[in-house]
């Protein structure tokens, strides 16, 4: 063997070594931020628990087996916190990996904790839509010593959402309990049943208390938006109830966070969010012109009341892009939100002028020149300069003469 063939075989082991060595180091040192992202999830800082379930997230499979085993730990806050992010696994995983989180799940809802057996409920009936059965929450709903347990189990009964359930949730309307009235209306609203709609509206009209009836309006939107039931006296009164939610559209009204969170064990939905269930269901019902009185209140807001308003209507009206750009038509509400407020019209031309240079052009185009031809009042010339400058050189841009 030549001392040429000695140092190129040399060199090979040495390349070779360092490969085996920096693959150790890589695996050394995700196996230590793994780690660190499992101890972090008895944190109540929401900036570590954020950064961990990042972690966790990007590193599934290597995950799983160590929240699994979290589950079973004796730090309280970590064992709810590793159920609740084997939750936001449910959509990745493998049959196996799903039978494996949802026994370690499950095994949870006797624990001693309620915030754990909370965790559990939820995480397995609106996460993985797997048990417990029915049955089981029936139980829950009524036994459990903690009451935002028993509310999780109502909001779970809602996520199943068959006939079983529904008959169920809508004998608890009739509690004496305005934790389990909420929570019951709350499950109803995520059933998608026209006979829970039916049952709500019913419930309406006893009014028991601002947050029951808060509630029960919020879940009337959130079926309306996606369920039209036949029938005119029905449909009459869903206009109503809408009416009614659009009536107490403010901060204050709409900020029943304290019940929102115990049934759905979410984050508490922000006021818009809201907004944006009610200006759903006008459009899905096709209630154009509550819509353009919607966008018209915008501009007798102020503060914090505004903002609100403006989430909700920037978010809708990039929905009714993304909607209208799959059929390929000039949006009518679009035009119409633009005559009602410049500021969210330059919000809407922006999200247009993106999907220029995209192969929506057309689509884009055809929505800016309905924009371009309406007159926006006093800033108009603010808004028709700032087009101008960005369109000179593009002729495709023009702006059309005002009428």
């Amino acid at each position: 063997m030549t001392n040429r063939t000695i140092i190129i075989i040399a060199v090979a082991l040495i390349a070779v070594l360092a490969i085996l060595v920096n693959t150790i180091l890589q695996e050394h040192s995700l196996r230590a931020r793994l780690d660190k992202a499992i101890q972090a999830l008895d944190s109540d800082d929401p900036g570590a628990l954020a950064g961990a379930r990042t972690i966790l997230d990007e590193h599934r499979n290597r995950a799983l087996p160590l929240l699994v085993n979290a589950t079973t730990d004796r730090n309280e806050t970590r064992r709810a916190n590793a159920v609740n992010v084997l939750g936001t696994f449910a959509p990745y995983l493998t049959e196996k990996q799903r039978a494996e989180a949802v026994k370690a799940i499950s095994t949870r809802l006797n624990d001693i904790d309620p915030q754990v057996r909370k965790a559990a409920v939820l995480a397995l009936t609106r996460d993985f839509k797997h048990g417990p059965c029915s049955d089981s929450l029936q139980t829950i709903s009524g036994a459990d010593a903690d009451v935002e347990v028993r509310m999780a189990a109502l909001t779970g009964l809602g996520c199943i959402g068959g006939t079983e359930e529904t008959q169920f949730l809508v004998k608890k309307l009739d509690s004496k309990d305005d934790h389990i009235v909420v929570a019951a209306s709350h499950g109803l609203g995520l059933t998608g049943r026209a006979d829970a709609l039916r049952a709500l509206l019913k419930a309406l009209k006893s009014k028991r208390g601002l947050a029951i009836h808060t509630e029960q309006l919020i879940a009337v939107a959130a079926l309306a938006g996606d369920l039209k039931v036949k029938g005119g006296a029905l449909n009459g009164e869903v206009i109503d109830a809408l009416d009614e939610l659009f009536r107490k559209t403010n901060p204050d009204t709409l900020r029943i966070q304290g019940h929102v969170d115990m049934t759905g064990g979410l984050a508490s939905p922000e006021p818009w969010e809201f907004l944006l269930t009610l200006l759903n269901a006008y459009h899905e019902w096709g209630h154009g012109e509550k819509i353009k009185l919607f966008f018209e209140r915008i501009g007798t807001t102020t503060g914090e009341e505004r903002r609100m308003y403006e989430d909700a209507v920037s978010k809708f009206i990039y929905n009714m892009l993304t909607e209208g750009l799959i059929r390929g038509e000039e949006i009518k509400v679009v035009v119409e939100m633009s005559e009602a407020d410049t500021k969210l019209m330059l919000f809407i031309s922006k999200e247009l002028i993106d999907l220029i240079e995209t192969e929506s052009r057309d689509f884009a185009l055809k929505n800016l020149r309905a924009i371009t031809r309406l007159n926006f009042g006093g800033d108009v010339v603010r808004w028709r300069e700032q087009y101008e400058k960005w369109a000179t050189g593009r002729e495709k841009f023009k702006v059309e003469p005002l009428k």
